[in-house]
């Protein structure tokens, strides 16, 4: 499932309501893994990276301080849909443990 994600002192963020399928997906299994990607009509230029967090690493909890201070002028958000808005009740924060990419250059 797509997310709009922020990195938070090298852990990545994003909201989700707190009766979500995410939610119901990591109480049933933590593991996660967050993809992200650079697309392009051509195939042959897409990029990207993909994060994992083992189990265990994956943390659910109510929205915080420090990730609302962090959606709001420090990504990619727009001013009219900011990352975390008012229906992610909820804040999944996974510690990466593995990286994987394809097609970036080192």
């Amino acid at each position: 499932m797509p997310v709009c994600h922020v990195l938070v002192d090298g852990k990545v963020c994003f909201g989700t309501g707190s009766d979500s399928q995410k939610v119901r997906n990591l109480q049933a299994d933590p593991h996660l893994a967050v993809p992200v990607d650079l697309y392009s009509e051509d195939w042959k230029f897409i990029k990207g990276i993909m994060l994992q967090g083992l189990p265990g690493s994956s943390i659910v909890g109510p929205r915080s301080g420090r990730f609302e201070h962090c959606c709001t002028g420090n990504t990619r958000s727009t001013p009219t849909r900011p990352v975390g808005g008012e229906a992610d009740s909820m804040i999944v924060e996974m510690t990466p443990t593995r990286v994987f990419s394809w097609n970036v250059d080192e």
